[in-house]
């Protein structure tokens, strides 16, 4: 079964060229927004065909914060969500000059508590700082902050950094370096399964419902089998009660008639009743 990775973020975070690095070629049109409309209209699906997400499907969704596009990118991210039984959930996020948005942390909580506040979800800071200053204590705090302001923290988190040589390129791809990393990531993302009801929860979390399940199944099943073989005995006791009435009662009449051909009406009466005693 194929494992679909949703990719959900601002307008204009990177999740164009982030789909065309991992599938390998130009797939879905990224460049520079300056308006604060995303390129991409609707979820754009392409299968990985080889390296470590061979069988994995990117899916690439609208820019949340679209301003002229928010109801259409609402139900094209809920759609991603939703097409595939197994999810893995991406976030993209940014870190620019050691700063982060505090819309971003809005959209996460929002996101998360849409999805039943049950589900993994990693985060991706693209176009992140120098690794010389993501690795700094100040970094961290901002980082710390960041995570603090979430009401479900990620299971992970990973960080790109800036190329300057693709601020301007339109329908670009990432470097060698970082398609590796991305990809090493990605493959290692907690999964999620999308429930009949269109519920996303964590593979542990189903998994729990799903032996949840079994276990009422089971109890089901067996308390219809006490019941059924209750109601076979009380059928059985009662077969044999009749039985036994209905052979009572044929020596009853077997006695009579008895007595009636040994000694007349007398005799019937005396083998009567000892046909009762029988």
């Amino acid at each position: 079964m194929s494992i679909n990775v949703i990719l959900v973020g601002p307008a204009g975070c990177g999740k164009s060229t982030i789909t065309n690095t991992l599938v390998g070629q130009i797939v879905s049109s990224s460049g520079p927004s300056f308006n604060g409309s995303g390129v991409t209209r609707h979820i754009v699906k392409h299968a990985v065909s080889h390296g470590q997400l061979r069988g994995h499907i990117i899916v690439d969704t609208p820019g949340y914060n679209d301003l002229k596009l928010h109801a259409t990118a609402a139900a094209e991210i809920k759609k991603a969500l939703n097409s595939s039984k197994i999810v893995k959930i991406l976030v993209l996020a940014t870190m620019e000059a050691g700063r982060t948005r505090p819309s971003e942390q809005a959209f996460i909580n929002s996101l998360i508590s849409a999805l039943g506040g049950k589900c993994n979800y990693c985060v991706l800071f693209n176009k992140t700082s120098p690794s010389s200053i993501i690795n700094s204590p100040a970094h961290q705090r901002v980082l710390s902050s960041f995570y603090a302001g979430l009401t479900h923290p990620p299971s992970s988190a990973c960080f790109i950094p800036f190329d300057p040589q693709l601020a301007e390129k339109k329908n670009s791809q990432l470097q060698l370096s970082s398609k590796a990393k991305l990809e090493s990531f990605i493959s290692s993302l907690p999964t999620n399964e999308v429930t009949s009801v269109g519920e996303i929860l964590s593979t542990a979390e189903a998994q729990n419902r799903e032996k949840q399940r079994l276990e009422q199944e089971k109890m089901r099943l067996e308390r219809e089998k006490k019941e059924a073989e209750a109601k076979h005995r009380a059928n059985v006791e009662a077969a044999e009660a009749h039985a036994r009435k209905q052979k009572k009662k044929g020596k009853v009449v077997a006695g009579v008639a008895a007595g009636a051909v040994v000694a007349g009406p007398v005799g019937a009466i005396v083998g009567g009743l000892l046909g009762s005693l029988f």
